[in-house]
């Protein structure tokens, strides 16, 4: 009778226990599926880029960060003397190819929120400027699934430094070499409107 008693216990527990898995599935696909997630973004970068600047934000809006990589944090001195400048390459969550520069970056600065329907991308570029270098920005575009670049009139700043992102805006100080010798240093307010990166603000520096 004991034994009947017990039989009977241990059914009704494994009966609980079996309702109880399949009670809450929902409960167990998030974790599933970060897990996944993890391991599509660990499986998208290739060996050969990991001595290579990285960067993860989300630049598309679909809540996944994305996997920026800029050039190797000490270029080759070769590179260095040419201005060529090393890649930038930008992959999605799930691995595919939202921008692939071959060369000309410098360095990742970050991303910045300048008024545009997403993040902008902010890199250090060769090709202009007094010292050769100028900030690129790039924004996502839906419609391409790419990252393009977009027209900044960045010529006075190629020397400048990035120095806050208030809400919608990026500022950048400059030492302000004028053509005839000297400096003036001056802030420079910059925001995304119809489809370039704009200047809104000038001030001197103090």
């Amino acid at each position: 009778m004991r034994r009947l008693g017990f039989l009977l216990v241990l059914g009704l527990f494994m009966v609980f226990l079996l309702a109880g898995c399949n009670a809450n599935p929902s409960q167990q696909e998030p974790v599933n599926n970060d897990k996944n997630q993890n391991n599509a973004v660990n499986n998208v970068l290739p060996e050969s880029t990991m001595d290579r600047q990285q960067l993860l934000a989300d630049l598309t809006g679909d809540g996944k960060e994305e996997i920026i990589l800029g050039p190797p944090s000490s270029l080759p001195p070769e590179v260095l003397n040419e201005k060529l400048g090393g890649p930038l390459t930008v992959y999605s969550a799930d691995g595919q190819v939202l921008l692939d520069k071959e060369k000309g970056a410098i360095s990742v600065v970050g991303t910045y929120h300048v008024g545009a329907e997403h993040p902008v991308l902010i890199v250090v570029l060769w090709g202009g400027g007094s010292m050769g270098m100028y900030y690129g920005a790039y924004l996502y575009d839906a419609d391409k699934g790419q990252l393009k670049q977009l027209e900044w009139d960045n010529y006075e700043f190629a020397v400048g430094e990035l120095v806050d992102d208030k809400p919608g805006s990026l500022v950048i100080w400059n030492r302000g070499l004028n053509p005839e010798g000297g400096y003036k240093p001056f802030y420079q307010r910059w925001i995304y409107k119809n489809g370039q990166i704009t200047s809104v603000e000038k001030w001197a520096a103090q």
